[in-house]
């Protein structure tokens, strides 16, 4: 079972640099922005 996370920022270089570290982390899941 993995760690569902929300990105939620009004910075689009956030939520990207966000999203790649949660992708490479294992046991994180990336379920919405």
């Amino acid at each position: 079972m993995s760690v569902r996370v929300l990105i939620v920022d009004d910075q689009e270089p956030f939520r990207l640099a966000a999203r790649m570290v949660v992708d490479v982390t294992d046991g994180f899941e990336v379920v919405g922005e």
